[in-house]
């Protein structure tokens, strides 16, 4: 049908949109009006309308990089918080193995110790029967402690220990009873019982870690 038009209408030129020239009859001229008035979907965008598209636009924009920015923030939290966690794990790991390394030197030690009377020396960190029980949570108690022999990497400082005597038992009260040499001969054996308390840090020395164990010797 376009086809048709622009064959009867040819010759028709345009001049401002509201006159035809080249002769063509009005009927033509009025058809062609017709048929090429702007439909309202091919008009042009106002200006109100394209302002209000740009302040929409302008809006989403905004709540997309707000939710992208505390996305963002949320997972650097979670990371931090993560490695927070990792770094506690590590340095608990590292004091409790420092622990039991200075409470495995200190059960060495009273077991290699000769006499019972070398436990009677607060000042070494060696606890006869008698003594009080000194604070182990009290940093001063910790100045005098027993420094075990150990090499450990990645501690601030080597593990410490404290070795407590609390008597002997024995498995037949009269094997202790000696008078005039007649108890040496009883059965049973005699054992000296000692408390030994090691405590150590981590790399940071931000906590420490307190082990404890009994161990028992025949002398």
């Amino acid at each position: 049908m376009n086809e048709i038009i622009l064959k009867q209408l040819s010759g028709v030129s345009l001049i401002d949109g509201n006159n035809i020239t080249a002769g063509r009859s009005p009927s033509a001229h009025a058809f062609f009006h017709h048929n090429h008035r702007l439909r309202p979907a091919d008009r042009v965008m106002s200006i109100p309308d394209m302002q209000k598209q740009s302040g929409m636009t302008l809006v989403v924009s905004l709540v997309i990089l707000i939710a992208l920015t505390i996305l963002g923030v949320t997972s650097m939290q979670s990371t931090r918080t993560e490695i927070s966690m990792a770094g506690n794990l590590r340095e608990s790991g590292l004091a409790f193995n420092a622990a039991e390394a200075g409470l495995s030197n200190g059960e060495s030690f009273a077991a290699t110790a000769i006499s019972k009377s070398v436990f009677a020396d607060p000042t070494k960190g060696l606890y006869s029967s008698t003594d009080e029980d000194p604070d182990y949570f009290a940093d001063a108690t910790w100045v005098a402690a027993q420094t075990a022999t150990t090499s450990l990497p990645h501690v601030i400082e080597q593990p410490k220990f404290i070795i407590k005597y609390l008597g002997d038992r024995s498995q037949n009260e009269a094997a202790a009873v000696n008078i005039g040499g007649y108890g040496s001969g009883q059965p049973g054996r005699t054992v000296s019982n000692f408390r030994i308390t090691a405590k150590a840090f981590g790399q940071t020395g931000n906590s420490a870690r307190y082990v404890q164990s009994y161990s028992g010797k025949e002398y």
